[in-house]
């Protein structure tokens, strides 16, 4: 026969003491709060670029669950992940925002055009992924900086090659 229960909510705590018939007892519940796997990216701007260069991106991730996310990492995922450059790990807490880096190597001499591109952010309990856009512009001009000299306190001198590529007269 059970002769009295007590119920705290606040603690997640169930105590139900018990007796008759000679001895007593007593059982305690105890439940865990549940956990939530969530994780949030900013997306990407679009990017304008020319062939062969390089640009270091910030992918802006929030882990937004009650879950310890472990071990995320950037992944290159889509039609062109030879141009992207990743690499590192980081495991992420409950609440907390991390900018992991990568790199964007485009190709020399990849046509003008739109690319789409695409990264994942991979952790062992969960994967979350991005697209952003690469715009190929057509260079018309090639500028090389190729030496830069203070000659006076006032004075610099600039050696520097500018070459035509689009076959037009400029």
């Amino acid at each position: 026969m059970l002769k009295g229960v007590t119920v705290n909510i606040g603690t997640n705590k169930i105590l139900a003491a018990g007796g008759g018939g000679g001895g007593g007892g007593t059982t305690i519940i105890q439940q865990q709060p549940e956990t939530t796997t969530s994780l949030t990216l900013v997306s990407i701007s679009d990017l304008l670029v020319n062939p062969g260069d390089a640009k270091k991106i910030t992918l802006s991730a929030k882990n937004t669950g009650t879950a310890f996310l472990n071990d995320c990492k950037i992944s290159a995922t889509g039609a062109y992940p030879s141009w992207l450059s990743v690499s590192g790990t980081k495991s992420l807490s409950a609440g907390e925002e991390y900018n992991f880096i990568f790199d964007l190597k485009v190709p020399k001499g990849i046509g003008a055009g739109k690319y789409a591109l695409e990264v994942a952010l991979v952790c062992k309990e969960i994967t979350r992924g991005v697209s952003f856009n690469a715009e190929i512009i057509k260079q018309k001009l090639e500028f090389k900086l190729i030496d830069i000299k203070r000659i006076d306190a006032d004075k610099v001198k600039i050696i520097y090659s500018l070459q035509e590529l689009s076959g037009i007269d400029q």
